[in-house]
C-alpha cells in the first residue's frame, strides 16, 4: 500500500507542478511577455514605417537626381548655342572689320594715286619747263655763236 501511496504522492506532486509551471507560464506571459511584445511589434512599427519614409525619401532623392541630370543637360546645351552664336557674332564682326580695313586701305591706296599722280604730273610740267627753259637756252646759245 506504501506503494500506492508514493504513487499517488507522485502523481499528486506531479500535477501540483504542472500546475505551478502553468501558473508561472501565466503570470510570466502577463508580466514580461506582453509587455516585451507590445514593444518589439511598436518597434516593428516603427522600423517599417521609417523604411517606407525612406523609400519614399529614396524615391524622391532619385527624382531630383533626374530633374538636376535634365536642367544640366540643357544648361550644356543653351551654352553650346549660347557659344555658337558668339563665335558666329564674332566672325561676322571680323568679317565686317576687315570689309572696313580693306575700304579705307583702298581709299588710301586711291588719294595716295591721285597724289602720286599729281606728282607726277607736276613733275613732268617742272621737266617741261626746265627742258624748254634749257631748249632756249640752247638756242640763244646757238644763235649767239
Amino acid at each position: 500500500m506504501l506503494k500506492i501511496f508514493l504513487m499517488l504522492d507522485l502523481n499528486i506532486s506531479l500535477f501540483l507542478t504542472t500546475l505551478l509551471v502553468i501558473i508561472l507560464m501565466l503570470a510570466l506571459q502577463k508580466v514580461f511577455i506582453r509587455p516585451i511584445g507590445s514593444v518589439i511589434s511598436e518597434r516593428e512599427k516603427i522600423v517599417f514605417s521609417e523604411e517606407k519614409k525612406l523609400e519614399s525619401l529614396q524615391f524622391e532623392c532619385e527624382k531630383l537626381a533626374l530633374r538636376v541630370e535634365e536642367s544640366l543637360r540643357k544648361a550644356r546645351q543653351q551654352a553650346a548655342a549660347r557659344r555658337l552664336e558668339i563665335l558666329q557674332e564674332a566672325e561676322q564682326q571680323k568679317e565686317k572689320y576687315i570689309a572696313l580695313v580693306r575700304q579705307e586701305a583702298e581709299h588710301y591706296l586711291i588719294s595716295e594715286r591721285r597724289s602720286i599722280e599729281e606728282q607726277k604730273n607736276q613733275v613732268q610740267e617742272e621737266l617741261k619747263q626746265e627742258l624748254n627753259s634749257i631748249f632756249n637756252q640752247l638756242k640763244e646759245v646757238l644763235k649767239v655763236s
